[in-house]
């Protein structure tokens, strides 16, 4: 399956989306039957579950760590955002959890119904070219809620996956006009990883990118 339709509703940028058709179209040269498909995500539900799950994890996980050290947590130990989370998390009730952990649930099942029809999804990495450094600002507190729709634009293709658990892979294939790279990923059946790494060695083969090197790089 091939989907180019960002969830979060923005427009993918159009150097994007010619890279995914790119990619569909290789593939369909390989062999591979390869179909317009969308497993649809309704995502301010979405990013409301995202919100309580990452926040309360987030508390827990950073006053188990100043417990364990004997510091507190602070702007002198945490970004912005992330100090926004803390305390964003430490006031999410059980009730705001068992929710998400259902609206989570009941996504991954519509991913399961989704890949028993489809092996692989193919999706664009990012939903735009990659940002100037600059844009995110580490020490702007923003609540968590604000902080994830900021970045809708830009990850609305990745995020479903961290919640339901299909194995995902991104692949550098495309660059832009300018040098940039254009990421292109493809998510697999739960527990499928070593296809997704069989297809991302074919890929490769086939579009090689390891000499793809920009003017300045590490």
């Amino acid at each position: 399956a091939v989907s180019r339709r960002g969830w979060s509703g923005r427009t993918v940028h159009p150097e994007v989306a010619a890279a995914c058709d790119a990619t569909a179209g290789l593939l369909a040269d390989l062999g591979h039957d390869v179909r317009e498909a969308d497993p649809g995500l309704e995502w301010e539900p979405f990013l409301d579950a995202m919100t309580a799950l990452w926040s309360a994890d987030t508390a827990h996980t950073i006053d188990s760590v100043a417990a364990s050290m004997g510091r507190a947590p602070g702007l002198d130990t945490l970004e912005g955002p992330t100090l926004a989370m803390l305390e964003h998390g430490r006031r999410v009730t059980g009730q705001e959890i068992l929710e998400a952990h259902d609206a989570v649930n009941a996504l991954a099942r519509r991913m399961g119904a989704f890949f028993a029809g489809h092996e692989v999804l193919l999706t664009p990495t990012l939903g735009t070219l990659p940002w100037r450094l600059g844009v995110y600002d580490p020490h702007e507190a923003l609540a968590p809620r604000e902080l994830f729709d900021t970045w809708s634009e830009l990850e609305c293709f990745l995020p479903a996956f961290n919640a339901t658990g299909q194995p995902a892979i991104s692949l550098p294939v495309h660059q832009s006009a300018e040098g940039l790279p254009i990421g292109m990923q493809l998510v697999g059946r739960f527990g499928d990883e070593a296809g997704l790494l069989r297809l991302a060695a074919q890929l490769e083969s086939a579009c090689p990118w390891s000499g793809r090197l920009p003017p300045i790089h590490a």
